[in-house]
């Protein structure tokens, strides 16, 4: 005969900074009338609308953080819920994110912009980053990706479900510390971005036009340095942003950074589109991805997988129809020039095989010469114009009395690999493939309606399985 379940009883009090406990919910619990089975309260708490993104933090709490024994010990007076109750799923980051908040988890936790001057900041301007930043060319714009400038005033889907103490707390994510920012690195990669378009703006001076090489740019740095390239550049050619996460204070990609960066361009990347041909004849395209996008992390209780995968024009015939014979893939060094990202094997090689020519450039070679102040292609002015000798797409504006020794991107060809983010599948319609866990969140959701109930980490720890098979703190 089954015994009936002991009363749900609380062994713990839960009211530290650290751990998002709900003092409302202790007290309902503290009250000897209100005793139910657990699953009993588990089912009214969800009715009732009390479900929180930060659940998990507020009925589980880590043995090893407050006690110090192991992760799956409830000796220390913690809790289990029953595996029919509650489980652990995993769910899109960004998804999370819009139906719980950008800080989904980390409700409470700052914003850490390491080594960055932050700029004043208006924050009413974020609202007006996706159309500040979309591509002048109508064609183009089907392939921008404004997500990361959805962000900062992005209102969770969910609201009526997260704790009302959380919600108290939840500020959009433009007046939670983001702002412009400036670094050292971003004016480099300005001055870079200028040096490479002077290049191909050059080409006027045989009465032709950028347009005359049929190339377009790839850039694929770090984020605030990708955007800083594209806006040095952006006189020439036309950006195409690709960044497809949102930020989080434990992101494993710091997007935070890039929308700060974002926001410091925004009134040059304004001016640019306002003044440039809406046609497919206007500047040629350049598309901007975060080098970090692929950033490997172990730790699910201390990091929140916010990566995500390129998404180019492809096949070869969609980058043809942009006027885009040529593909200048620059990266940040020369090691970098051999190989190109895990996640753009198969779109380099279908465009190979479709006759789009894809070469590398370090961003290396862009250099200032010794005690000089502007950039060159070989770091000299005599060098300078030999870069349409290394890449043989247009007749050099003037000729050059000096190359550069080394230039590895100049042979690069993409061979196939498979890998965890590509097949390496030279022909063909390529499915686009990534790990099973990417860009995914650990959550726990109720049994039977599937609701995220809360993270499965908190600032304090994990949720963790017990050895009896239940869910412990």
């Amino acid at each position: 005969m089954n015994q009936p379940r002991p009363p749900f009883e609380r062994t713990e009090l839960v009211d530290k900074p650290g751990i998002v406990g709900a003092k409302w919910w202790q007290s309902a619990l503290a009250d000897e009338s209100t005793k139910v089975a657990r699953r009993s309260a588990l089912r009214s708490i969800v009715i009732a609308g009390g479900v929180l993104a930060g659940f998990g933090a507020m009925v589980a709490m880590c043995a090893k953080s407050i006690s110090g024994g192991s992760p799956s010990s409830t000796s220390s007076g913690g809790f289990q819920l029953d595996p029919s109750e509650a489980t652990e799923s995993r769910k899109g980051s960004l998804d999370v994110q819009r139906d719980f908040g950008w800080n989904f988890g980390a409700y409470d936790e700052a914003l850490v912009f390491d080594g960055a001057s932050l700029q004043p900041f208006d924050p009413t301007a974020a609202a007006t980053l996706i159309e500040a930043m979309r591509p002048a060319r109508v064609d183009l714009r089907p392939f921008y990706l404004p997500t990361l400038f959805d962000a900062p005033y992005a209102t969770p889907r969910e609201m009526a479900k997260i704790d009302p103490v959380q919600v108290a707390k939840w500020k959009p994510l433009a007046k939670s510390g983001i702002g412009p920012i400036r670094t050292p690195a971003m004016d480099l990669a300005y001055e870079k971005g200028r040096a490479l378009a002077g290049l191909f703006d050059a080409l006027k001076a045989n009465g032709g036009s950028a347009r005359d090489a049929n190339a377009g740019i790839l850039v694929d740095l770090p984020g605030p340095e990708a955007l800083a390239f594209a806006a040095g550049a952006a006189s020439v050619f036309d950006p195409v942003v690709l960044f497809d996460n949102w930020p989080h204070p434990r992101g494993v990609v710091r997007a935070h950074e890039t929308l700060g960066a974002a926001l410091f361009y925004q009134p040059l990347f304004e001016k640019e589109r306002a003044s440039a041909p809406k046609t497919a004849k206007g500047k040629p395209p350049l598309f901007v991805l975060d080098r970090r996008r692929l950033t490997a992390y172990t730790d699910d209780a201390s990091q929140f997988d916010n990566r995500f995968v390129a998404k180019l024009p492809s096949p070869a015939a969609a980058m043809s129809a942009l006027g885009v014979q040529r593909l200048l893939y620059v990266v940040p060094t020369e090691a970098d020039a051999v190989v190109e990202s895990d996640d753009l094997n198969d779109d380099f090689l279908l465009y190979a095989s479709g006759g789009v020519d894809v070469r590398a450039l370090s961003s290396e070679l862009l250099q200032k010469p010794a005690g000089g102040s502007e950039v060159f292609y070989g770091g000299t002015s005599a060098s300078h114009t030999s870069f349409f000798l290394d890449y043989p797409w247009a007749k050099p504006p003037r000729p050059a009395t000096s190359r550069l020794a080394q230039n590895r991107g100049k042979d690069y060809k993409a061979a196939p690999r498979a890998t965890p983010y590509s097949t390496g599948a030279t022909t063909g319609s390529v499915a686009r493939q990534r790990p099973a866990t990417f860009s995914t969140v650990p959550v726990i959701v109720a049994v039977g309606t599937g609701i995220v109930l809360g993270s499965r980490y908190t600032r304090s720890g994990s949720w963790n399985r017990s050895s009896g098979g239940g869910w412990a703190s």
